[in-house]
């Protein structure tokens, strides 16, 4: 979990500082810190399994299958 939390961390510093360089603009501390956080939510909702009773894996790879026999 501690690496989960420092990963998360250091991706959400990362974007930003990316998104700052490469549009010539100033790093947003505050978009750093919400994509740190909205990053971690999602690991550790991934980790819990609190996506399986909700059923967004099953639909999700419903809609996978289904674009590619599309094609």
């Amino acid at each position: 979990m501690y690496l989960q939390l420092v990963l998360n961390a250091v991706n959400g510093f990362l974007v930003e500082w990316l998104n700052a360089v490469t549009t010539a603009s100033d790093f947003n501390l505050t978009q750093a810190l919400v994509g740190t956080l909205l990053s971690l939510i999602t690991a550790l909702s991934v980790e819990a399994k609190i996506w399986s009773p909700l059923g967004v894996s099953e639909a999700a790879k419903r809609s996978l299958v289904g674009s590619a026999r599309s094609r």
